[in-house]
Parts: C-alpha cells; structure tokens; sequence
C-alpha cells in the first residue's frame, strides 16, 4: 500500500536534492506540477539522504 507520494527537487548542478513526501490525498495536485515550474512546499525535515541533501514528510504545495 503507497503512504505517500515523493518529488525530488534539485538544484541547477543536480547534486544536492529535497525530496519531498506528499500524502496520498496530494496525488492530483503534484502530478499537475511542470519541470522548472516554481513552487512553495512546506514540510517537516526529518533527516538529510546520504550527505547529498534533505527529507521533508508531510509536505503540501503552498503556492503553485
């Protein structure tokens, strides 16, 4: 059963990332989401991913 769904932000050299974990009810909303759209997240860090970044849970989309 899928808890979540995830987005990986990266910045313009594709080393450091965000990944950012969605409830399902989101599944809609991130899937309308465009490469090098502009977006506001707002979620909880629980953790950096193998010293390349950051994991934010709980994350919904504040401004598209």
């Amino acid at each position: 059963m899928k808890n979540d769904v995830s987005v990986v932000l990266k910045n313009s050299d594709g080393k450091d990332c965000i990944v950012c974990k969605f409830p399902v009810s989101a599944t809609a909303a991130v899937s309308a989401l465009k490469e090098d759209q502009q977006v506001t997240v707002r979620g909880r860090c629980v953790g950096s991913i193998l010293q390349m970044g950051v994991q934010l849970k709980d994350c919904e989309l504040v401004r598209k």
